[in-house]
């Protein structure tokens, strides 16, 4: 018999088979799960993946994308009680995702996102721009087509 595309990819992605590892499940609920990745950078280290497969987050109904920033929120709670740090929230999707199956990583994290770009990604910890590189930067974005 011939298997759906549907089937295929619930088949075959990662991110959808977390349902059937029970050990790894934190909480959940009617659209999302909360799970310890598979692969941490740091004990805590959280995703949480709408249980529906889809690869943007605006792929989302109301509903499912509600779902899963309450349980986003209700983790990052969580984890911020038990390693007293204000986690780093990072929402996965598209180009530079590893899975084509959207996901929010929930990450203990002791310093802001721009400690961690700046000591990561080898950029200044602030750079000061003129107005004038903000309105040609702002003028880029708003020009890209949807």
């Amino acid at each position: 018999y011939k298997l759906s595309k549907k089937q295929i990819i619930m088949d075959t992605c990662p991110l959808c088979d977390i349902k059937n590892q029970k050990y790894r499940i934190i909480e959940e609920n009617e659209h999302a799960i909360a799970s310890i990745i598979k692969w941490p950078l740091k004990e805590g280290h959280t995703m949480i993946i709408p249980k529906r497969h889809v690869k943007q987050l605006s792929d989302l109904e109301d509903k499912e994308l509600k779902s899963t920033i309450n349980l986003m929120d209700k983790i990052k709670l969580k984890i911020s009680r038990l390693y007293s740090d204000s986690p780093a929230i990072h929402i996965n999707s598209g180009a530079n995702s590893t899975q084509e199956h959207v996901h929010i990583h929930v990450l203990p994290s002791k310093g802001s996102l721009r400690h961690l770009f700046s000591q990561y990604e080898n950029v200044p910890f602030r750079e000061d721009i003129s107005d004038e590189e903000k309105s040609i930067i702002a003028e880029k974005i708003r020009n890209v087509k949807n």
